[in-house]
C-alpha cells in the first residue's frame, strides 16, 4: 500500500506532456524576500552614494592606497571569523576593526565601500548562496554608512578620537546586529526577541574589544600606516583565545550531553540532581523528579531495526524539552528535573509531556 501510494504521488508530481514546468522561487527565499529586498535596495543606494562622494572628494594616491590596504585587511579578517557561542552566524568578524578605522580616517564613504567589497569578495570566494551574498553585502554597506554619525563629534585630541570611534562602532553595531538577527529569525523561525538578546549578550563584549583596537589602529595609522602592523599580535591573540574557549566549551558539552538526543547524559543528570537537592536542603524549597521510559523499545529495534529505534528515542527527547531540565539517563530511560516545582505542578508537567509523546503515534 505504501509503495502504490508513493508511486501515485510521484506520477502526480510529474509534469504532463503538454505542460511546461513553471519556475518558482524556493520557499526559504520567498520567506526572506521581505527582509532582503529593502536591505538590498538600501545597500545599492549607499554604494552609489559612497562612490560618488569618494570621487567628488578627489582623493590623492596616498588616500586610495590607504583605503585599499584597509580593504585588504578587512577581507582577510572576514575570511577567518572568530567563533562565538550562541551567535546566529556562528561567530563575529574582526573586519569591523578596519571598517571603523576607515570611517574615522577617511570618512563614511570609504567605510561603506571597504565593508561592502570585503564582504562581497569573501562571500563569492566561499561560493555562498546568491541571496546570502546580496543580503550580507548590502547589510555591511548600510552598517558602514551608519558610521557617518561619528562626524558629529566636535573637537580634537585623543578624547575626541576615542569618542568618534565609539560612536562609529555603536552605529555600525546598531545596524549590523538587528539586521542579522531579523533575517536569521525569519529563516530559522525563531523568536526575534530572544534571538536578539542572546546575540547581543554574546557579541557585545567582543565588539567592545574591537572598538578599542580600532582606536589603536587609528592612532598608529596617523603616525605611520606601517605601524598598524603592530595590531597583528593583539588581533591574532583574540582570535586564538576565542577559538580555544569555544573548543573547551564544546568539549565540556560533549562530556555532559547524550549524542543521540542532545539532552543531558546520566553524568550531567546526577551532577544537577546533587546541586538541586543541596540547594533545596539549604534554602527550603521542593524539587520534583519525573522518570520516564519507552515501552517496547527492544521490540521496535528487533522488528524495524536500530535506526528506527534511535529515531523514536530522538523524538521522545525532543518532546521532553520545554519543561524543566531533561536528561537521557539510560538506553530507554529519561528524567525530567523540576527545581522549585511542587507535586501538583510536577504532575501537570508530566501529563503535558505524556500528551506530547502520545502525539508521536
Amino acid at each position: 500500500m505504501r509503495r502504490r501510494r508513493a508511486e501515485g504521488l510521484v506520477r502526480a508530481a510529474e509534469p504532463q506532456q503538454n505542460e511546461r514546468p513553471v519556475a518558482a522561487l524556493p520557499r526559504d527565499v520567498v520567506r526572506l524576500l521581505p527582509v532582503v529586498a529593502p536591505v538590498a535596495a538600501g545597500g545599492a543606494a549607499v554604494v552609489v552614494a559612497a562612490l560618488w562622494a569618494l570621487a567628488a572628494s578627489q582623493p590623492d594616491a596616498a588616500t586610495v592606497a590607504g583605503v585599499c590596504a584597509l580593504l585588504a585587511a578587512a577581507a582577510l579578517a572576514e575570511a577567518f571569523p572568530v567563533p562565538l557561542e550562541k551567535v546566529p552566524v556562528g561567530g563575529t568578524s574582526l573586519a569591523t576593526i578596519f571598517i571603523i578605522g576607515a570611517a574615522v580616517l577617511y570618512g563614511w564613504a570609504a567605510a561603506a565601500l571597504v565593508a561592502c567589497i570585503a564582504q562581497f569578495a569573501v562571500e563569492v570566494a566561499l561560493r555562498r548562496p546568491r541571496i546570502r551574498i546580496l543580503f550580507n553585502t548590502s547589510m555591511y554597506a548600510l552598517a558602514g554608512a551608519a558610521t557617518a554619525v561619528s562626524t558629529l563629534v566636535p573637537g580634537d585630541g585623543f578624547g575626541v578620537l576615542s569618542a568618534e570611534v565609539a560612536v562609529a562602532a555603536a552605529a555600525f553595531y546598531a545596524v549590523n546586529l538587528p539586521l542579522v538577527v531579523v533575517v536569521t529569525s525569519r529563516s530559522a523561525r525563531e523568536s526575534l526577541r530572544s534571538l536578539l538578546w542572546t546575540s547581543f549578550t554574546s557579541t557585545a563584549p567582543a565588539f567592545s574589544i574591537m572598538a578599542s583596537l580600532s582606536i589603536m589602529l587609528v592612532v598608529l595609522w596617523e603616525r605611520s600606516p606601517f605601524l598598524s602592523a603592530a595590531l597583528v599580535g593583539p588581533v591574532g591573540a583574540i582570535a586564538l583565545y576565542e577559538r580555544s574557549v569555544l573548543r573547551e566549551l564544546r568539549a565540556i558539552r560533549l562530556a555532559l550531553t547524550d549524542p543521540l538526543t542532545g539532552l543531558g547524559n546520566h553524568r550531567h543528570f546526577y551532577e544537577r540532581l546533587d546541586e538541586e537537592l543541596g540547594r533545596a536542603a539549604s534554602q527550603g524549597y521542593r524539587v520534583s523528579l519525573c522518570l520516564l521510559d519507552v515501552d517496547d523499545l527492544k521490540r521496535i529495534n528487533d522488528s524495524y531495526g536500530h535506526p528506527v529505534g534511535d529515531n523514536v528515542l530522538s523524538e521522545v527527547g525532543a518532546r521532553l524539552r520545554g519543561d524543566g531540565e531533561a536528561f537521557r539517563i539510560g538506553g530507554d530511560e529519561f528524567a525530567l528535573l523540576l527545581p522549585d516545582y511542587g507535586e501538583r505542578h510536577a504532575v501537570d508537567v508530566a501529563e503535558r509531556v505524556l500528551t506530547r509523546v502520545r502525539a508521536m503515534q
